[in-house]
């Protein structure tokens, strides 16, 4: 596996309405001991396991990297995740992406961008959202480097959705009647 060290710095000025948060992840390689003891796990922790697989139509996601959880919207015909922005701004010649979450705090995040998605609405218009990569902790289960694009889904009741790229990740199975 890789380890991952993350830097995290806060700068703060006098004048500014907001903090900026720099957001830097460093994969190094790295080689990680397995547990023995998880073959001796008990019938209870091997059912909460399965049960920690399963979804119903909507998660609590926590986000460490952004130190907020969030409620996400499962969406199976989504590939990859969205989050919720209040702005960004990057174009295709700069990296990194600077965005900004009210929702979350009056920080102003900066990330390392990795790619474009091209959206193409229902009048053929394309347009075009960043995507930056999260760590995401689901169902007690920790999924490093998830892909999410960065949206304003102010009209929507979710600020994240919940793509296949994490339905994927985590195995997890989705079943929308389970926590209803």
């Amino acid at each position: 596996e890789n380890g991952s060290s993350v830097d995290i710095n806060v700068t703060s000025d006098k004048d500014a309405p907001t903090d900026e948060v720099n957001i830097e992840t460093n994969s190094a390689n790295g080689s990680t001991n397995s547990d023995s003891s998880e073959d001796s796990r008990s019938k209870d922790n091997e059912t909460k396991k399965t049960k920690n697989k399963t979804l119903s139509d909507t998660a609590e996601l926590t986000l460490p990297l952004l130190h907020t959880t969030v409620l996400g919207k499962v969406d199976t015909g989504a590939d990859i995740c969205s989050l919720h922005v209040d702005w960004w701004k990057a174009d295709e010649s700069t990296q990194p992406v600077s965005f900004g979450n009210n929702q979350i705090s009056n920080s102003t995040y900066i990330m390392d961008m990795t790619d474009f998605q091209a959206i193409k609405l229902s009048n053929n218009e394309v347009y075009y959202r960043p995507v930056v990569k999260l760590d995401v902790v689901i169902n007690d289960k920790l999924i490093k480097d998830v892909s999410f694009n960065l949206n304003n889904r102010d009209s929507m009741d979710e600020p994240a959705l919940i793509g296949n790229n994490l339905l994927i990740a985590g195995k997890f199975v989705v079943k929308p009647s389970v926590g209803q």
